[in-house]
């Protein structure tokens, strides 16, 4: 795996519907940690990128990343080809995993 800071940096691919509809009715202040976070997974979305928010998630999970927001979480999956970031899901801790 390559970290994303040597080559061009990623783009939001796909993002599940119900990610959008947290994120609507979400506060200002969250949508704006949470547009924060997408610009700094799309240039860096590995672990070593950023090994205190992003972790490779183990066991069967719908996606292989995710990135710790708070109390907050964002799961992503990395397309290497398309050099694309799709997001699976983002909320509160306990309700996503």
């Amino acid at each position: 795996m390559s970290s994303g800071k040597s080559r061009r940096p990623y783009t939001i691919g796909r993002t599940a519907r119900a990610v959008k509809r947290y994120f609507k009715q979400a506060s200002r202040s969250v949508q704006e940690d949470y547009l924060n976070a997408m610009r700094e997974i799309c240039t860096g979305p590995y672990p070593q990128d950023n090994p205190r928010s992003i972790a490779h998630l183990k066991g069967q999970h719908l996606c292989n990343y995710r990135y710790r927001l708070g109390e907050r979480r964002i799961l992503y999956e990395i397309d290497e080809t398309q050099r694309q970031i799709h997001v699976i899901d983002f909320g509160p801790r306990g309700d996503i995993y």
